[in-house]
């Protein structure tokens, strides 16, 4: 498990890959919570971007 202050880390780094301010106030749980959450919004991204490169790819 990690600590509140890598929970914080790693909530900046995905602020940047989504493009919002990180919100880093509150207990190690709802740091924690907010994290799981962005990185599933995250991952949701990359999986839309490969989809959309896949549907546009010319199919001959």
């Amino acid at each position: 498990m990690a600590t509140k202050e890598e929970n914080i880390a790693r909530l900046q780094e995905l602020a940047v890959q989504l493009g919002r301010e990180p919100d880093i106030s509150g207990s190690a749980a709802e740091i924690s919570q907010r994290v799981a959450e962005w990185e599933e919004e995250a991952s949701g991204m990359q999986a839309g971007e490969n989809a959309e490169t896949t549907a546009s790819d010319p199919q001959d």
